[in-house]
């Protein structure tokens, strides 16, 4: 059991993945308290006071650890979510998340914290914890070296994943449809699309938990799902789904077997820097290849925060990726434009 100074706080799991994954994308309002009702008891002390990690009152598997540059939400055992710190004052952060800036109003004193999302209004309730928890460190799903299959199995498995890949595509065609205007053709199997995840369907997020959970837990039996056991078409299509899966743990194995599939010519490299550039958005950091997409206030077509936008093309060229001109007309784009969010963030290293 982790040491927190809860005292006689009881717990309350709320263990349900459908629950914790509407936490995660800000969709549940169940704990939803607004500040100006909070006790007056709470003291104002220094920033640093909120740094450290914190464990949720009726929540035990929501977990968030804040230091000076990262905000770092885990559930469910793994860390899910990675925010960057772009300034902070006494009762609010200025956040970079997935390639959008957010902030957060947060009220604490030595031992309790509350943290509030303004915009959707969701709210966690959170004690101190004495030592950071094991969930709260981001490492690479570990998976074995392949090994061996059949040509029957390896037959099965290619055919799942075709079937999975396509349960995935109808599951998100109305909402590429929705967010870009146009009709959902050959591009809507584009991964590299940014489909807003406030209004994720619960069919969206049940076809995605089962895909991730099928995908885990055949690549910790038997490896990745490489093009030499598989051919191409079936690791593009775990590539696929682990870039959709949005876990964090699983897209970090996967990067550098896709990166050597890259290298071998067994599949694109747009597939790298798909992968690599939602990493990165997942990270709080910018992307590299300019491969995310999101919209202005104005609802246009805009390139989410990008390192080096000036030489964005050479790294594309690099991978054999089209011109970004090119790839932006896929969401109905007349010329590329960059974020300007996310500014402060410095160069990746």
């Amino acid at each position: 059991m982790r040491s927190s100074l809860r005292g006689s706080f009881g717990r309350k799991r709320q263990s349900a993945f459908l629950l914790a994954a509407l936490f995660f994308l800000g969709l549940s309002g169940c704990f939803s308290m607004s500040l100006r009702n909070l006790p007056h008891r709470l003291s104002r002390v220094p920033w640093e006071g909120a740094q450290g990690f914190w464990e949720d009152e009726q929540q035990a598997d929501y977990l968030i650890s804040i230091d000076d540059r990262r905000v770092v939400v885990s559930f469910q055992g793994q860390v899910r979510k990675v925010a960057t710190i772009l300034d902070f004052s006494e009762r609010r952060l200025h956040l970079c998340e997935d390639g959008q800036e957010s902030t957060r109003e947060i009220v604490w004193d030595r031992h309790q914290l509350t943290i509030r999302d303004p915009k959707t209004e969701e709210t966690h309730h959170l004690l101190k914890l004495l030592n950071k928890p094991r969930e709260l460190t981001l490492s690479p799903l570990q998976i074995p070296e392949p090994s061996p299959v059949t040509a029957e199995r390896a037959l099965q498995i290619e055919e799942e994943l075709s079937k999975r890949v396509r349960t995935d595509q109808e599951s998100q065609r109305s909402r590429f449809e929705q967010t870009w205007g146009i009709a959902a053709t050959q591009s809507s199997r584009i991964p590299g699309q940014a489909l807003p995840d406030e209004l994720a369907t619960l069919n969206m997020i049940a076809v995605k938990a089962e895909n991730t959970k099928f995908l885990k837990n055949l690549v910790t039996e038997i490896g990745w799902i490489d093009s030499r056991r598989f051919g191409s078409a079936a690791a593009h299509d775990a590539f696929l789904l682990a870039q959709h899966s949005q876990d964090l743990p699983l897209m970090l194995a996967g990067l550098p077997k896709i990166k050597a599939e890259v290298e071998t010519r067994r599949l694109e490299g747009e597939t790298y820097a798909l992968l690599y550039d939602r990493i990165l958005l997942l990270l709080g950091e910018k992307q590299r290849y300019g491969t995310r997409m999101g919209k202005d206030p104005a609802g246009q077509p805009i390139v989410l925060p990008t390192e080096l936008p000036e030489t964005v093309g050479d790294r594309r060229k690099g991978l054999g990726m089209s011109p970004l001109a090119e790839y932006v007309k896929i969401f109905g784009a007349s010329e590329v434009r960059f974020s300007s969010a996310c500014t402060n963030i410095t160069r990746r290293q």
